[in-house]
Order: C-alpha cells, then sequence, then structure tokens
C-alpha cells in the first residue's frame, strides 16, 4: 500500500529483469505499455538495465556500500 499502482509496476518489472534467470513477460511488458506507453517502457527499461550493470561492476571491483543508509551519515537535523 506504501507505493502507487505504477510504482509497483515498475518494481515487478525491476525484479523480473534483475533476476538470475530475466523472467519478464510479454503480458507485463504490454501492461507497462498500457500504463507508461511505449517509449515509457523503453526509458524504463534502460534505467534498470544501467543500474544491473552498475550494480555488476560494483560486484566484481568488490565495491561495498558506504554507509550512506546506516543513519550515521547525511543526518538530516530535526526541526
Amino acid at each position: 500500500p506504501a507505493f502507487t499502482r505504477q510504482e509497483r509496476l515498475a518494481i515487478a518489472y525491476a525484479d523480473a529483469m534483475s533476476a538470475d534467470q530475466v523472467t519478464v513477460t510479454d503480458e507485463q511488458v504490454a501492461e507497462l505499455e498500457r500504463e507508461f506507453g511505449r517509449e515509457g517502457v523503453g526509458e524504463l527499461t534502460y534505467q534498470i538495465a544501467l543500474e544491473n550493470s552498475r550494480a555488476r561492476m560494483n560486484s566484481a571491483l568488490g565495491i561495498v556500500d558506504q554507509g550512506f543508509t546506516s543513519g550515521d551519515a547525511c543526518r538530516v537535523p530535526l526541526p
């Protein structure tokens, strides 16, 4: 419930593209095209593929997280 329908579709697509064996279906792409249009699916596909490529490169080079999500860095001051 924290995500919109469009966000859930995009996340499911990213999951399907990012699995060890790609599990994207024709039905999934058709639904994405109805929601985002052909150009939107192209852009979404490109962005997911780009992030997958970056993740593989980081993994191959042993680059790990830098702690920015631990809560200890980039702290936003409370008002």
